[in-house]
């Protein structure tokens, strides 16, 4: 998949350059119109936030963007029945490197795997028998992220019943 570079403004006149795939600019866009920005505000926000001494901005944008597309997704579903939106979203995830992410990978069991173009999405049982997402970035030396519910398979098909009986 081509990958498409974007000048990000982030301010005195400066500017950085962004290359991320289609999907992943989709996505940042997505995220910027549900925050009421452009994408360039959006990405230079997020700049920001990283500090200026990130050095790898391109996988500051994108893991940014796929921490926080999972939290309006995925997770989303699970955020409500929480005690805070956000809560289940940062107690569970976690941003690690190639060897922290192959190491948990091998001591868990993957049961699907999908390439969404910059990234490799996982889902399985991790180390501790629950319910895991794992999300490899496809840049080098991009940070990857592990997603852990607090959920065994059988403690979610109870929770799968339970919200389809609310319904």
């Amino acid at each position: 998949m081509e990958a498409t570079q974007k000048m990000i403004p982030v301010g005195k006149g400066k500017r950085i350059g962004i290359k991320l795939d289609e999907p992943t600019w989709r996505a940042v866009e997505w995220l910027a119109e549900q925050a009421g920005q452009t994408w360039q505000q959006w990405c230079a926000q997020v700049i920001q936030e990283a500090g200026e001494d990130s050095n790898n901005m391109t996988a500051v944008v994108r893991a940014a963007a796929m921490d926080r597309l999972l939290s309006e997704t995925i997770l989303a579903d699970r955020a409500d029945q929480m005690t805070s939106p956000q809560a289940i979203a940062m107690r569970m995830a976690g941003q690690c490197d190639d060897g922290v992410f192959r190491e948990d990978l091998q001591q868990s069991t993957v049961e699907s795997k999908s390439d969404c173009g910059g990234f490799t999405l996982r889902t399985g049982i991790d180390m501790y028998g629950r319910i895991c997402y794992w999300i490899e970035n496809g840049l080098r030396g991009g940070t990857h992220i592990i997603v852990r519910t607090p959920f065994t398979p059988e403690q979610w098909e109870i929770e799968i019943k339970a919200i389809g009986a609310d319904e």
